[in-house]
This record gives C-alpha cells, sequence and structure tokens, in this order.
C-alpha cells in the first residue's frame, strides 16, 4: 500500500485507527532500538570477557565490521544464539543484566536520555486534537505523554502493567486518548525483556482480550515494531486469525522487507478476509509529520503545526573581540573601492523568436553601454543619449536614474554588480590593456614559454572582481596568463591547464605579491585612482579606488606579541581586517602517539591506531587478490614484491616530506599476503580492445567485474587489486551525447553492491617502481580497505558529530529529475561512521555564483527527510544523542532546506549549517614583519579572516610548521606551487565559536584515510559525500543499509 494512501485513509475517519508503537519510533527522539541494544549488550560481554581489547576498538558497534568481529568470537563459544535468532533479545539482556534490578536500572538510565522529538510532538498534536484514541507501545519509555502540549484538554489515560485492570473500564465512546504498555512502563512497573516474560502467556489477560477485541473491529497501524516478541504476536495472530471489519497496516523503512513472522500474521489476516498491507516509509518522524500535515491541514491546529516545522534560529555573529592585536599580518589583493549610486532604468519592447538576453546583448555590442534585466526592467550604465539612441522605438517607458540600494549590490552574483563590474573593466581596458573576456584585462605584450619541447605564446593578465562585505564594497586582483592558439592549433584545454600551471607555479608568496604591485602600478600608478565610465569621457559614472591598498589583514591573538608603534602606525590606514590562526591538529596513533605528519607518525608514534588484535580480527595478514591485464602479470608481480622491501626516498620525490619506505610490515605492523600469477587469487584477463570507444568500455568493465567477483567467491581476500594498463586509456571516460562512462566508477559501483573492497593501479604507477611515495600511498589504500584503522584524530571534542552533504547527477541528461542525496556522518574523532542515500523527490535548481552552474538544492519536505536520516544515523551510531553537529555542503542553504533540517534535528543543543566553497577571488599573501617585506613562504594553514558577522576566509591549504622532514623548524607547503586558494565558509545557522569551528575544518582535513597527504584541501565531510553520490549514481537500487564508506575509496 502507498504511504500516502493510508495517511488519506487514516485522516478520512478520526479516532478510528489504532497505532502499534516499536523501539523504531523512538530512535530520533534518542531510545535506541531493541536491535541497538542487542548489540550493546553483545559488545559489553565481549569487552569484560576481553580486557586487552580498548573500547574505542569497538566504537561504533552498528558498522558491520564491528559486529562481524563481536558475532565471530560469539560464535566461537558456542554458547550464544545465531546471529538474528529471535531469542536474541531475551537471551542477551539476561545474560548481560541477570538481576531484574540491573534491568530496570539499565533502561531507566537509558530512557532518561530521550527527548521526544518530531515524530512525538506531531503525535502529541494528534492527541491533543482528539484524532487518535488507541495507542499501544512495547516501549517502557514517557515519551508520548512528554509530546502532548501543555494545554491539552483531555487527559491521556495510561495503562500499565500495575493498572491492566482498568482497561476494561474504558469506553470506546470517551474522549480521552489511551496509550497501554504492552511491556511495562520504566517508571512504576517491572519491565518485561526475558523469554519468559515475553512469552506468548505472560501478556496480561485483560490487556490481551481489548488488544485482539478492538483488532476485530478497528484497523492498526504499526510503525517502528520488529515482531520479535511471542506476547503480542501471538495476540495479534489470534486477532486476525478470524475475519473481522479491522485491518493491519505494517510500516516499515524504505527497501526493507518487514519481519518473518510480521510476514506470516499479514498472510494469516488476508487468509481470513482482513485486510492486510505493508507500506514503506524514511523513518517514523517523516510519517507522522506527513500525516499531521494532511490531517490537521484544515483545523485549528494547523498553525500549532506550522510552528512546530518552521523552527529557524537567526545565526549568532562571528566574534574575535577576545582577541588583541598582534605583531604579524597578511596582505591582500584588494582595494576599497566606491561606486556609481545611481544607474538608468527603462523597459523596452521585446520581439522575435531571440530571448530577452539575447535580444539585449545583440542591441549593446560595440556599444559603450552595459545592461541588464531586473524582472521587468532593464538597469543600464552608459550616456543618456546614447541609451535612447540605441533602444529609439523600443523604449516603453521615459530613461530615468534611479538610485542603487545596499540591498542590491550585495545580491551574490547580481546583476547591479555584474553591469559595473563590466563597466569597470571596460574603463580600465582604454588604459592600454586588451579587454579578454568580461572581468579580465591583458597586456598586449606577447612572451613565449617552451613545455614539453613546444614553445606557447602568451601575455599577462589579471581578473578584477567585485565583493560586497558589510556594506563595503571591494576589487580584487588576480594574476593569471592568457596561452595564445592559433586558429589552426588543436591543443585540448587540459593542454593549456599544464601550460599555465607551469608558467604561474613559480609565482610564489613574494613574488606574487610582487605581481599584485606591478598590476596596482599599470592599472592606477599612470592614470589614477579615479575611473569613469563610458571609456575615455571626462565625467560620467565614478569609480573611486581607494590609495591605501592593496588593504592587510591584522592577526588577532590571545597571547600577542609586542607591536614597534612606528609599524603599527604605518600600517594602521591598510588595516581593514582581522585575522585569526588555528594550530595544525595532532593525530592519534597505537599506544596514544601522536604527530602532525601522518607518516612519521606511522612509523614513530606507535604504529596505526588499531593494530591486529587477534579477538578483533580473524587474521593478521591483508590478503590481496589480483586482476591484471594478460601480458602485463611480470611487470605488476615485481612491482608487487618490493611491498615487502624497503625503499628509498629519491631527490625530487617529494623528500622534504616523504620518508624512507621501510617495507609493508615493518610500517603496519601485519604482514601483505600477495598472490603470484596463477595462483587462484590472481585472474588474468584477455581483453580486446577492438570496437567503438563503448563496447570497449563494457567489454572491459564486463571482464573485469566477473574476475573480481569470481576471485572473491573462490578465495577470501580482504581487498581486490584491479590493474589498469595505458592501453586501457581512451576508453576509461567517454562522453557521447546523453551517454557517460567511467570505468573507475563502473568498477567500483559494482563493488559496492557486492561489498568488495577494491583498489584501482594504473599502469603508469606501476612503471615508477622505484617511488616510496607509491609505495606509502597504496600500503595506506590497502591497510584501510582491510577495515583497519591508521590514525584518528588528537584532543577531539566528545559528543560532536560532523555531517556531510552531497549530490550527483548526470548534467548530460536532459531531464536531470534524479538526484541522489548522500549524507556521510563523521564522529569527533573524525572517524567516517556510515552513510545513506536517497533520492531527492522535489530538488530545486539554482544558479550557483562559484560553479556558474545550475545545482540542486533541497525542498523543505526532502531537507527534512535528509535530516531524518542524518540523525537516525547519530542515535544508530552513538547510541545517544551528540551535544554538537556540524553539517556542511558546497552550495548555499535556501531557506527550505535550513527549515528542513533544522526541524528534522531538533533537541541538539548546537546545529551548526555551513557552506564550505573555494573562493575564486580573494587572496592573501604572508608577511614577514620584522623585514617589512613578503614572507618567502606562503600563508600558514589554519589562518583564516573575518570577513563578516556570518562568514570568513579560512586556509585549508598552506604553510605548516613542524612537519619538514629535512629540518623540523622548516616550513612545509604542500605542492609548491604558487600561493593556496582559501575557502570561504558561511554560517546559516549556529552559535558555535570561528576558532572552534576552523579546528573542525582544519581536522577533518586530515582525516581522508586513501591518502598519505598532510591533509586535503577540502574537509572529508566535503569530499566524501560527494565521491559516494557520484558513485552510487550508478547502481541499480540505491543501498538501503548504510555501508562503511571505505567501499568507495
Amino acid at each position: 500500500m502507498e504511504m500516502d494512501a493510508l495517511i488519506r485513509s487514516i485522516s478520512l475517519r478520526d479516532r478510528h485507527y489504532m497505532f502499534l508503537l516499536g523501539a523504531g519510533a523512538s530512535i530520533t527522539s534518542g531510545v535506541p532500538t531493541a536491535t541497538d541494544c542487542i548489540w550493546n549488550w553483545k559488545r559489553q560481554i565481549f569487552l569484560t570477557s576481553n580486557d586487552t581489547v580498548a573500547p574505542k576498538a569497538l566504537g561504533d558497534v552498528s558498522l558491520p565490521h564491528v559486529q562481524r568481529r563481536i558475532q565471530h568470537w560469539l560464535d566461537d563459544r558456542g554458547a550464544y544464539p545465531e546471529l538474528w535468532d529471535d531469542a536474541e533479545y531475551s537471551f542477551y539482556v539476561n545474560e548481560c543484566f541477570p538481576r531484574p534490578a540491573d534491568r530496570q536500572q539499565f533502561f531507566k538510565k537509558l530512557l532518561q536520555n530521550g527527548q521526544p522529538q518530531l515524530g512525538y510532538q506531531c503525535l502529541g498534536l494528534l492527541l491533543r486534537a482528539a484524532k487518535i484514541k488507541w495507542l499501544w507501545t512495547t516501549n517502557f519509555d514517557d515519551l508520548v505523554e512528554r509530546a502532548i502540549p501543555s494545554d491539552h484538554e483531555h487527559p491521556l489515560l495510561q495503562v500499565g502493567m500495575d493498572s491492566a485492570r482498568r482497561i476494561d473500564d474504558i469506553r470506546r465512546e470517551e474522549p480521552d486518548p489511551v496509550q497501554v504498555f504492552l511491556h511495562g512502563d520504566y517508571r512504576y512497573d517491572p519491565l518485561r525483556n526475558t523469554e519468559r516474560e515475553l512469552s506468548a502467556d505472560s501478556l496480561d489477560a485483560a490487556c490481551r482480550r481489548r488488544l485482539v477485541d478492538l483488532c476485530n473491529d478497528l484497523p492498526l497501524v504499526v510503525l517502528g515494531y520488529s515482531g520479535r516478541d511471542d506476547s503480542i504476536m501471538s495476540a495479534l495472530a489470534q486477532a486476525y486469525s478470524q475475519s473481522g471489519r479491522g485491518g493491519i497496516y505494517w510500516g516499515c523503512l524504505s527497501g526493507i522487507d518487514p519481519p518473518g513472522r510480521a510476514a506470516e500474521l499479514l498472510d494469516t489476516a488476508r487468509e481470513n478476509g482482513v485486510d492486510a498491507e505493508v507500506f514503506f516509509i524514511s523513518g517514523f518522524d517523516d510519517f507522522m509529520s506527513r500525516l499531521a500535515r494532511w490531517w490537521l491541514r484544515s483545523t485549528e491546529y494547523r498553525g500549532s503545526l506550522e510552528s512546530l516545522l518552521a523552527s529557524k534560529p537567526l545565526p549568532a555573529q562571528f566574534s574575535l573581540s577576545h582577541l588583541s592585536p598582534d605583531f604579524d599580518w597578511a596582505l591582500s589583493n584588494a582595494f576599497s573601492i566606491q561606486l556609481p549610486t545611481e544607474l538608468f532604468q527603462f523597459k523596452m519592447t521585446l520581439s522575435g523568436p531571440d530571448g530577452n538576453w539575447k535580444q539585449l546583448k545583440s542591441l549593446i555590442a560595440e556599444r559603450d553601454i552595459e545592461a541588464g534585466f531586473v524582472k521587468t526592467h532593464v538597469l543600464a550604465i552608459g550616456r543618456s543619449s546614447e541609451i535612447q539612441q540605441v533602444f529609439g522605438d523600443r523604449l516603453e517607458t521615459e530613461v530615468e536614474q534611479v538610485s542603487l540600494s545596499g540591498d542590491e549590490f550585495s545580491i551574490s552574483n547580481g546583476i547591479v554588480r555584474q553591469v559595473l563590474q563590466s563597466a569597470f573593466v571596460a574603463s580600465l581596458a582604454e588604459r592600454g590593456f586588451i579587454r579578454d573576456g568580461r572581468y579580465r584585462l591583458r597586456l598586449p605584450d606577447v612572451q613565449t614559454h617552451s613545455f614539453r619541447n613546444v614553445a606557447y605564446r602568451y601575455s599577462e593578465s589579471v581578473e578584477l572582481g567585485f565583493d560586497c562585505i558589510d556594506e563595503n564594497v571591494y576589487v580584487t586582483l588576480l594574476p593569471d596568463v592568457r596561452i595564445h592558439i592559433g586558429e589552426d592549433a588543436c591543443v585540448d584545454s587540459e593542454t593549456i591547464k599544464a601550460v599555465k600551471r607551469d608558467i604561474l607555479w613559480r609565482q610564489r608568496n613574494a613574488e606574487f605579491w610582487d605581481t599584485i604591485k606591478a598590476w596596482t602600478r599599470r592599472l592606477f600608478g599612470n592614470e589614477g585612482w579615479r575611473v569613469v565610465y563610458p571609456p575615455g569621457a571626462e565625467t560620467g559614472f565614478e569609480f573611486t579606488v581607494a590609495k591605501h591598498g592593496p588593504l592587510f589583514s591584522r592577526y588577532l591573538s590571545s597571547k600577542p606579541k609586542v607591536t614597534p608603534p612606528a609599524v603599527a602606525q604605518k600600517a594602521a590606514p591598510f588595516e581593514q581586517f582581522s585575522a585569526f590562526e588555528t594550530n595544525e591538529p595532532y593525530l592519534l596513533f597505537g599506544n596514544s602517539g601522536k604527530s602532525k605528519h601522518p607518516i612519521t607518525g606511522l612509523v614513530n608514534s606507535g604504529g596505526p591506531y588499531e593494530s591486529f588484535n587477534e579477538l578483533l580480527h580473524s587474521h593478521r595478514d591483508i590478503r590481496l587478490g589480483v586482476v591484471c591485464q594478460e601480458g602485463r602479470e611480470n611487470l605488476l608481480a615485481q612491482f608487487l614484491r618490493r611491498f615487502g622491501q624497503p625503499v628509498s626516498v629519491e631527490r625530487g620525490d617529494d623528500d622534504d616530506y616523504v620518508v624512507d619506505f621501510p617495507g609493508f610490515e615493518s610500517a603496519f605492523g601485519c604482514r601483505l599476503a600477495i598472490p603470484s600469477p596463477g595462483d587462484p587469487a590472481w585472474i588474468n584477463c584477455q581483453i580486446p580492445c577492438d570496437g567503438t570507444a563503448v563496447d570497449v568500455n563494457r567489454r572491459i568493465t564486463g571482464e573485469l567485474t566477473t574476475a573480481i567477483r569470481q576471485i572473491s567467491a573462490a578465495d577470501q581476500v580482504d581487498v581486490v587489486l584491479v590493474f589498469i594498463p595505458s592501453t586501457w586509456k581512451p576508453f576509461e571516460n567517454i562522453a557521447e551525447g546523453a551517454l557517460s562512462l567511467n570505468l573507475h566508477d563502473q568498477v567500483k559501483a559494482f563493488c559496492v553492491q557486492h561489498q568488495i573492497r577494491s583498489q584501482l593501479l594504473r599502469e603508469e604507477k606501476v612503471s615508477n617502481e622505484r617511488s616510496a611515495r607509491i609505495y606509502w600511498w597504496l600500503s595506506l589504500a590497502f591497510f584501510t580497505k582491510s577495515l583497519r584503522v591508521p590514525w584518528s584524530l588528537a584532543n577531539s571534542p566528545e559528543n560532536v558529530a560532523y555531517a556531510g552533504i552531497g549530490y550527483s547527477f548526470d548534467p548530460l541528461q536532459e531531464s536531470r529529475k534524479i538526484v541522489t542525496g548522500c549524507c556521510h556522518v563523521y564522529d569527533s574523532a573524525g572517524l567516517g561512521l556510515r552513510f545513506r542515500l536517497g533520492e531527492l523527490e522535489d530538488p530545486i535548481w539554482r544558479r550557483d555564483e562559484f560553479s556558474r552552474r545550475k545545482n540542486p538544492y533541497m525542498s523543505r519536505d526532502d531537507a527534512y527527510r535528509l535530516g531524518i536520516r542524518t540523525r537516525q544515523l547519530f542515535f544508530e551510531s552513538h547510541s545517544d544523542k551528540p551535544d554538537r553537529v556540524l553539517v556542511c555542503k558546497q552550495t548555499h542553504f535556501l531557506d527550505d532546506e535550513t527549515e528542513g533540517l533544522l526541524s528534522a534535528l531538533q533537541g541538539i543543543d548546537h546545529v551548526d549549517l555551513l557552506t564550505i566553497q573555494f573562493d575564486g577571488a580573494w587572496r592573501f599573501c604572508a608577511f614577514d614583519p620584522r623585514k617589512s617585506q613578503a614572507h618567502g613562504y606562503p600563508i600558514r594553514r589554519g589562518s583564516g579572516v573575518l570577513l563578516d558577522s556570518n562568514s570568513f576566509l579560512l586556509w585549508l591549504h598552506g604553510n605548516v610548521l613542524g612537519t619538514n622532514v629535512k629540518n623540523d623548524r622548516w616550513g612545509y607547503f604542500q605542492g609548491k606551487s604558487r600561493i593556496p586558494c582559501p575557502v570561504r565558509v558561511t554560517r546559516y545557522s549556529g552559535d558555535t565559536s570561528i576558532e572552534t569551528l576552523s579546528r573542525d575544518l582544519v581536522g577533518l582535513t586530515k582525516m581522508d584515510w586513501n591518502t598519505f597527504a598532510l591533509y586535503r584541501k577540502l574537509p572529508v565531510i566535503i569530499t566524501t559525500p560527494q565521491k559516494i553520490a557520484k558513485i552510487s549514481r550508478l547502481l541499480g537500487r540505491l543501498p538501503v543499509d548504510t555501508y562503511d564508506y571505505r567501499l568507495f575509496m
């Protein structure tokens, strides 16, 4: 049965449908399910029996590999029930807590932390509105009672084990709602948990009789109940073993079939002519909110429901007022600028097949006019006479000058900004530059650069950007180069990018600052800081650039160094922003060793965080399977043998960061078991490459997946290594019309579906067999994908959860309706817990300022559903609600998204919603205050610049002290190319301090276990959800279960 059809049916008859709630209804309110409790008890039994195992090694017991480790130990003991046996619940609660008083105390402590969330709040509102009469529950908690509004007119009649006889006295026509505790109320009753207490004849006779009687007459909706205990299931079986007017509707999470006993019960009901259906929901909260929204839509309670659903507190303001000025600055590429305060406005007649914008651009081409549409009006800058001449008879209104407000300019990527920015660049072009695009200028001089034995001609260029911060406008200068390619030349875009990188990579901190100063002199040195539009005019629309620039940002600190007064006085006119710094985080390794550097930390600080333990791992070795192209097996076998040998770092192999590779076993404390050609775990494939690219791609994918499946079925391996020869390069990425094929993603999607961990290895890596870097990186991949943990974050705050949201869609498809949303959850130590996928039902498409393309956004309902899935992940993983949650994505949050997410995450004390995007315009250079010049190294990683009360720049990429293996006092700049680009962090909700958020984000850049790099340029909560969603788009159906994300690495 469709959920929406059931909701419509329920709302037709007030007080007609009964509800039976199980533990699944209380997950998001902080109460674990029966399954969660079982694994909690198994974990406690395991740990108390094996005191050498650290509890942190089994931190998230909801993960499949952790469960397998515990279950393997239990099975070896031979005295415990089989996995998923119906007797598990009663057995393990009795085994863990044999004394009834201890069981009572366990549940009392467990339930006191629960807080009624949206599903229960909606249920409370429905009870207040007298929509529901009978509510049966197997839960021990008091969430229903606490969820009912305080002004409830009809008291909730509660029937527990101590008052079961009262149930016979309750009349059907009585207006008060009734809640029956079938297993007891933890506050008053002895609880029923064990097999004897839950046996078929254990349910109170009066409660059983009334339940059977009502089920014959009234339909029953079951939510969050597993059907595990005999006491209730036998009563329901009795009720539906005879015909009746009632019905039973069993709710299951989407994609999950009903439990076996529930399916049998429904079959029995159907055989006796009773309406019995399964309906699918995404969660209790989602179902109850949909039901309440529909049922209360035309009632006096609609306003109360909307207030419940719409909670959007304003974000707290970022502040650095508690810090003092330090003897340090950062140098920006920005100037303050005063813009024209008026523009021309008019309406024009549009005609012909071309769109509005195309007609407008055609009219103003080759004219000194810049213009754009704002709703039905045209805003333009230029000479009034020329505008009158160009638009002539098309003018529907007078051309009038209108004043501009700060709000109009501050709108991101708005038309007013585009018109003024384009006019400014056009006027500057008249100062001896060539306009090269709407916002770019280049020098007329042409230089030559040799790249891969080819001479390329290029010119220096600069991109000019406008930004509005707190009603102040800034113009930024971003130096670049323009590569000149002749019309007959055949050079692809990737080659052009490589040539530009080769020219610019040497433009490091001091050289970049010199280039900024050079462009400042070129643009403003001769003809002044006043720029007039139209170009060449003496009067007109004026842009005035401030002479005190480029602007500085002064560092603030809790322990500032003394600044010489003369230096402070000289810098003061240029200071516009405040900067701060976050220290480089430490990683935690085995035996509590700490290091900033992941490789030296592994070698010198105690080995991996999760080392081998015979109780946790079924075997010490990490076993590889290999899929190789026929004819390349000797090359690959020779390469793999070197994992057992030391490999020295060679000069140029990032030797100020990478150390000698000591061999896999010495580094990781376990052996890498590598098969040889001809072994069952090594399969060679002979794949011909004739035919179309699409045919070859599909042939390769088919052969590889068949071999991977064969290895996994025949031999127990931890990771399957797939060798990709260079001859397959033309077939790895194919885009033909609406068809898009990516070999990597195709293989990964197959492996995810079959729970196989895989590693792709390209031939060019194998050819470079003397690179210690390659052996380190591959070793980490093998170790991590064997479900072991190399490191975690040290000194992490407790009870904090991080969630990243990513989307995937096919941009080549004309209809982009199918959008996969992924939420990936990390705990406070940066350990990636689990992820959950779902399709957006009603995506909103908006153009994003930074990517300049249309991206999907969530409707309020989609955001709410994603928030509920996120919340479920938190509680399933933590067995408790976190104190603080940080949710991040790369596109801005619409109001609907903010309201939906906050509504779903109610009850969590601190929820921050952040957008993290690379900033395309702002750059800052490190400054050496003692030498009063730009520093040789770039800005320090972890530096931040406060822009306004809701946003700041943060350098996740930059210079790091204490990680250079040649000299600990030297800095290390990863990549050593040009200067680092900051991310712009914008907050839409929350109250966490700017320092704490920065520490979170900087730390999460170090938690990608797929690389030994010092950090990633974005936090893992941004990168992994996008990667997971992208690969999951290729799955035949979205996975219902939550997976360990290492399958997607």
